[in-house]
């Protein structure tokens, strides 16, 4: 089963639309307070799933354009949504699908950029959303990385360590401007754990 399958599979399954309520704190503890409100913000809520965090964030002149491959998720989004008129949801597969240039003042990733498998796709992914950002514009992600002595494996999804991580943002570009790891964030199985990279990085 590939990663489209078992997402759509588990979007299927799902009765209620739902996101990580880390990504709630996440955005407003580190993220609004570099947002510029002295005009308009375009963001792209990348891998938004059944519901877009910003459903729950609600911002003054913005317009957010929240993607995910899944169509199944992005059909339960639009049939819930209850900000149709602020939120565009969109199925958009990064590896394949080009994102518009010069576009975003903001790309929030919902958990997407650490289910990119592979050199070539993430190398894909990463100048997709580089290129998609304005100059000065950010990229702000909460990602997986493995615990200092850990070697954690999951199913579809890259886990690589903070500092190969720090260095694939570089290398594409980015400046850090923000990276803080969270320890040993527990998972459902209460056996398995990983660290939790907060970054942003600008353009």
């Amino acid at each position: 089963m590939n990663s489209l399958e078992l997402f759509n599979q588990i979007y299927k399954n799902q009765l209620t639309p739902s996101f990580e309520k880390s990504l709630l704190t996440f955005f407003s503890d580190v993220v609004l307070s570099r947002i510029n409100h002295d005009h308009f913000i375009n963001i792209l809520d990348l891998g938004c799933g059944s519901k877009s965090i910003f459903e729950e964030i609600k911002l003054e002149r913005t317009n957010i354009t929240a993607i995910d491959f899944s169509s199944y998720a992005i059909n339960m989004a639009r049939q819930h949504s209850q900000s149709k008129e602020i939120i565009k949801y969109e199925v958009m597969d990064l590896e394949q699908d080009l994102l518009p240039v010069n576009s975003f003042d903001l790309v929030f990733d919902s958990h997407c950029l650490h289910c990119i498998e592979g050199l070539g796709s993430r190398e894909m992914v990463w100048n997709n959303l580089y290129q998609s950002l304005k100059q000065g514009g950010i990229l702000a992600a909460e990602m997986m990385v493995q615990a200092i002595g850990n070697d954690v494996r999951f199913p579809h999804k890259h886990i690589p360590n903070a500092r190969d991580l720090e260095l694939e943002i570089i290398n594409k570009g980015f400046k850090i401007i923000y990276f803080t790891i969270e320890r040993s964030r527990q998972f459902a199985n209460g056996q398995e754990s990983c660290d939790l990279v907060r970054v942003l990085a600008q353009k």
